[in-house]
């Protein structure tokens, strides 16, 4: 008897008979020893076993002792793959650690150089691995674009390149692929997103400037050239430091020796009725000196300077010069709606005298409005409500140019009889 391992582990009973007669020969062939042709080869049966995750049966004592084999119930044997020896076998148990030299079963991958070839028939048949024409295994993205996070997910862990100083190139030209690029403490460099002087376009994005809120002011750096966030107060308004003082130093093209806030004789600020005293400090007013009398803006609302004639004469011009006032023919005894001044360009209401005229003394309510009488209706803006008793008169008067009439002038009488007045003028243009 001999045991024979090609690849698979067998015990197998060789017997020979001669080929005469079935007589069983009382000598037996050693291993290795070449079979006579008419030689017949009788193989000894297995133990049956299920195949149910039990151990196989019968184990035995020691190395190199006799055992019987095992077969399933449809009689095929047990066998374990082991190395050409039969030294090594290919199973592995899980979690064990690695040694060199172990043996196994290469798995054989499938080249697919576009990863888009379909290399089984429909979803959920066995397929092989693909691999580009380097032997590379492609491997495509866990998630779909756009699916949601769930805790706990799994993904491939991002590689990235330390570039401490953020200048050396990664790639070799634009639109190659690069790795992301970190300092030594593996933070990731970001460039800005705008280039120095590029345009706002609306809906830019950026990235968010941080301040801290510092209700006192206090340090928050701890010392001179370190790095500091900018602060704000309780509102969020930035804290801004008065630049120290420094004489000589230039603020752009202005030499600023000194600014003193105050009212005091040294300050720029004056109090406001303070008496003039000689040698007080002030920003002097300019004027430009414009002999013609000419435009020195260019059109009506532009930004202008005060003008002088030759000797300094501050230049001043009337708003309007008024025409002598005139005094309006008096309605008496109106008891309707009546036009007392028709529409007049620059026409201004100087005042009024009112009496009531009844013939029996009665109240008399009438208003002044701003319009002409139209279809026997006087409807403008009203100048003034004016109410009077039993023969009583009142008068008003409006300050020097008066109130601005140029859509004339009419009485709505409302009760009784009045007699009006009105005095009016027509302003010159300026």
């Amino acid at each position: 008897m001999i045991s024979l391992v090609f690849g698979i582990l067998l015990t197998l009973s060789l017997l020979l008979v001669s080929p005469v007669a079935a007589q069983r020969l009382q000598s037996e062939v050693a291993h290795d020893t070449a079979l006579a042709p008419a030689s017949t080869m009788v193989v000894t049966g297995c133990e049956a076993k299920d195949f149910d995750g039990a151990a196989l049966p019968r184990a035995v004592s020691t190395e190199g002792d006799a055992v019987r084999c095992a077969a399933t119930l449809s009689g095929v044997p047990y066998v374990m793959l082991v190395s050409e020896d039969g030294s090594l076998t290919i199973y592995q148990v899980e979690d064990a650690a690695h040694v060199s030299g172990h043996a196994g079963i290469m798995p054989l991958g499938v080249r697919n150089d576009t990863h888009t070839t379909a290399l089984s028939g429909t979803d959920g048949d066995y397929t092989p691995l693909a691999t580009d024409g380097t032997g590379k295994l492609g491997i495509r993205g866990t998630f779909a674009e756009d699916a949601a996070h769930s805790s706990a997910d799994l993904g491939l862990f991002v590689l990235t390149v330390r570039n401490d100083t953020h200048t050396t190139a990664l790639s070799g030209t634009d639109g190659d692929y690069t790795p992301l690029a970190v300092d030594s403490t593996g933070k990731l460099g970001i460039r800005g997103t705008f280039a120095e002087d590029a345009p706002h376009t609306s809906a830019d994005l950026g990235l968010f400037v941080l301040c801290v809120r510092n209700d006192a002011g206090t340090a928050l750096a701890g010392t001179d050239l370190d790095y500091i966030p900018c602060t704000t107060d309780s509102s969020g308004r930035l804290r801004i430091a008065a630049a120290p003082a420094n004489s000589g130093v230039d603020i752009g093209d202005v030499d600023v020796t000194s600014v003193v806030p105050g009212t005091g004789a040294t300050n720029l600020g004056k109090a406001e009725d303070a008496g003039h005293t000689t040698g007080d400090t002030m920003v002097p007013i300019l004027a430009v000196r414009s002999d013609s009398d000419t435009a020195l803006a260019t059109t009506d609302l532009d930004y202008i300077p005060l003008s002088t004639n030759a000797a300094g004469h501050l230049r001043v011009a009337p708003v309007r010069a008024p025409a002598a006032a005139t005094v309006d023919t008096p309605s008496t005894g109106i008891t309707v709606d009546t036009d007392l001044e028709a529409a007049a360009t620059n026409l201004r209401l100087l005042g009024w005298t009112a009496r009531e005229s009844a013939a029996t003394a009665a109240v008399a309510t009438v208003v002044l409005r701003h319009a002409v009488n139209a279809a026997g209706v006087c409807s403008g803006n009203a100048f003034a409500y004016i109410e009077l008793g039993p023969d009583q008169s009142v008068q008003m008067s409006y300050a020097s140019r008066g109130l601005a009439a140029a859509s004339g002038v009419c009485a709505d009488v409302l009760s009784g009889a009045v007699d009006i007045n009105i005095f009016t003028v027509i302003e010159s243009a300026p």
